[in-house]
């Protein structure tokens, strides 16, 4: 090992962390220990250890960057955290962990939300998961929204509505919003949603039950059926499984079911002696022993968990338990106990768990085998001798060439890689020209893919064959072997019909299916209406026209916001964001009276009396590019933001520097 001895030499004889990079100085495994000194020996000499990256080390290792840290639990806790920043290749890491879901409550607040959110903050807000689906935690929700009444609206609406929503009406909310509603009524039905989310439902019923029957007494009826309906909605949901225990217990027991290099963790949750739910993790875990693999998603899981059991129940016993022990033990307040019992209930929760975990794996595994199937048949419907692993799709929107943009989705195995997403902002042409416009994006996208080495296994264009002889001629002209190519039509309504068309005609007009063209072929392929096949390639191109949709209306808004508010003298983005974040709207800073704007920070009298005669020379802008619908629109388990919450984003971005890096999914932009 050529620098064996160096790292040898300055590894130092203390608890800590340390980082292996290869020879480009990328991370390719993080680890700790009691005595880093002592483990870089174990490395460095002839070793029985199996892990693939140690059988090479020789030959893949650079350097090695050491963290010391205070103690074994310090260095455990600095461990996780960096597994999760750097995601090294053979390290044991929860697949995709930044896409499961948590609900978050903070109680700091006057009147606070139950909320869905991605990334758990270091603020005191109380986090409740993370949940495997995004289906879960929007189950969990909405049970919570049907029978107590916490307000579901933005802080930015709380701050702004004028009148009580649908929801008041319904008997779904207190309307803390535009109502008088005492703070510690509020803040008493939020501590039951608390208490209903940490599964204590023997002290919910309890304090719920003389509310009830005194609420009968008063002859308040109404009062007294919604509290009924909670104490229902609360055994049902809760009161699962009774366990046979001496006494009641906050467990969590994990099971860990794996084949190769793949491994799927299931972890029961038992509440007071009732299972009372059950999630399941996909974990990679690339050539490391079954000790390693459960030792790594334990510390990455319940480092994140609120609220913690008292006791976790592991299949087996292992090195590193006493220190996420403490570390565990810290955060709770309390004790937290890592056992691995051979015999009794506990034991029998155990084969619960490990019977879950395969189960889980086994259904995955199958879907995923469905999913092959789908993308077989899909390759032999367009004559691809292979299934398409990567898929892109390339849309174009724009209004009359103004603001066009582009947009790319990648979906990889059937599924939407949103990491890949890259969204286009059109330089060549102010008129509408879709094949010039087609022309510049893929050139871009291929010149970027050749150099990063990434380049998909079938390209779809939206559009028919002129939108295909473009991508074509980039694909000729950047010399991009091994890409397929599709053009992909709508459907579209036709006068004329013919036999058996009967059935589809509306008002003397029929729909014609989907086409798709393909190089050389004269006639388009028809995909069977109904397959899985029509259906995947529809996803993807309605994926890209949502992408691209979603962009154009972002610079749309933002051309609306420099019109409306930042061509005012005396007025730039902080000032801008100040107005829209107070008021709402644009039309809302209209309405307002000189006081009401002068009484913001930074604004005076004249600047407000300013404002308000800029605006009332300048035309409105049209509602649909600034007032905010209804209701959020949803897609593919992401809540957009609406075009107020753009605006105030677009703001932000100017105000910062960072001009043209910002979309509604949070995602890439390209930046050719």
């Amino acid at each position: 090992m050529g620098r064996a001895a160096d790292i040898l030499h300055n590894a130092p004889h203390a608890p800590g962390v340390y980082l292996m990079k290869d020879a480009r100085g990328g991370i390719f495994y993080i680890g700790k220990a009691k005595d880093i000194h002592a483990r870089m020996h174990q490395y460095m000499t002839p070793t029985s250890d199996s892990r693939a990256f140690v059988q090479i080390l020789d030959h893949i290792l650079a350097d090695v960057e050491f963290f010391i840290t205070g103690s074994e639990k310090e260095a455990l806790i600095l461990e996780n955290t960096l597994i999760k920043k750097h995601r090294p290749r053979f390290n044991v890491r929860i697949k995709d962990d930044k896409n499961y879901f948590s609900l978050r409550l903070d109680l700091k607040q006057d009147y606070p939300r139950l909320e869905i959110v991605r990334q758990r903050r270091k603020d005191d807000a109380l986090y409740f998961g993370p949940y495997s689906s995004a289906v879960r935690a929007r189950r969990m929700l909405a049970l919570i929204d049907k029978h107590f009444r916490l307000r579901t609206c933005s802080d930015r609406m709380f701050r702004t509505t004028a009148r009580p929503c649908m929801r008041y009406q319904m008997g779904r909310c207190h309307a803390p919003c535009t109502l008088a509603v005492p703070r510690e009524t509020y803040h008493a039905e939020a501590a039951r949603v608390r208490l209903f989310l940490e599964g204590r439902k023997d002290l919910l019923v309890a304090e719920l039950e003389p509310l009830m029957r005194q609420a009968a007494a008063s002859q308040e009826f109404e009062r007294a059926a919604k509290l009924r309906d909670q104490i229902r909605a609360v055994s049902d949901s809760l009161e699962q499984q009774v366990m046979d225990l001496s006494k009641s217990v906050d467990w969590d027991v994990v099971g860990l079911y794996r084949e190769g290099e793949a491994a799927v963790a299931a972890v029961v949750q038992v509440r007071f002696g009732r299972i009372v739910g059950r999630e399941a993790f996909d974990v990679e875990c690339r050539a490391v022993s079954d000790q390693a693999a459960l030792s790594g998603f334990l510390s990455q899981y319940f480092g994140e968990l609120w609220p913690l059991p008292e006791r976790i129940l592991v299949p087996a016993v292992y090195d590193d338990a006493p220190a996420l022990e403490e570390w565990l033990s810290e955060r709770r307040g309390k004790k937290v106990e890592i056992a691995a019992p051979a015999r009794g209930p506990a034991a029998r929760l155990l084969r619960i768990a490990a019977a879950n975990a395969e189960a889980h794996f086994k259904q995955t595994r199958s879907a995923e085998a469905e999913q092959a199937r789908l993308l077989s048949r899909l390759a032999e419907a367009i004559g691809m001798e292979l299934p398409p692993a990567r898929i892109e799709c390339v849309d174009i929107s724009n209004v009359q060439g103004r603001l066009a943009v582009g947009s790319l989705v990648t979906f990889l195995n059937g599924r939407p890689e949103k990491n890949d997403y890259r969204r286009f902002r059109i330089q060549s042409k102010d008129e509408p020209d879709d094949f010039a416009m087609m022309r510049e994006v893929l050139t871009r996208r291929f010149k970027r893919g050749l150099e990063e080495g990434k380049l998909p296994d079938l390209l779809i264009v939206d559009g028919g064959k002129g939108q295909l002889n473009v991508a074509l001629d980039v694909l000729r002209e950047l010399a991009v072997k091994g890409v397929a190519a599709v053009g992909l039509a709508k459907s579209r309504l036709k006068e004329k019909i013919g036999p058996g068309q009967a059935a589809q005609a509306f008002e003397g007009k029929h729909r014609t299916p989907e086409r798709v063209f393909l190089p050389g072929k004269k006639n388009p392929v028809i995909l069977r209406p109904g397959t899985a096949e029509l259906h995947l390639v529809q996803r993807i191109r309605d994926e890209a026209h949502r992408f691209a949709i979603t962009y154009h209306r972002l610079l749309r808004s933002r051309r609306n916001l420099k019109s409306g508010l930042l061509e005012i003298p005396g007025v730039g983005p902080k000032r801008a964001r100040q107005l829209l974040s107070h008021f709402g709207s644009l039309r809302r800073v209209r309405e307002a009276t000189p006081e009401a704007i002068a009484a913001l920070p930074g604004f005076t009298r004249p600047l407000a009396e300013s404002v308000l005669a800029y605006l009332a020379q300048s035309p409105p802008p049209e509602p649909s590019e600034i007032e905010a619908p209804d209701e959020p629109v949803e897609a593919d388990g992401v809540v957009e933001e609406t075009p107020s919450d753009v605006e105030l984003a677009a703001l932000e971005a100017e105000a910062d520097g960072d001009e043209a890096n910002h979309n509604a999914d949070g995602l890439s932009n390209d930046s050719d």
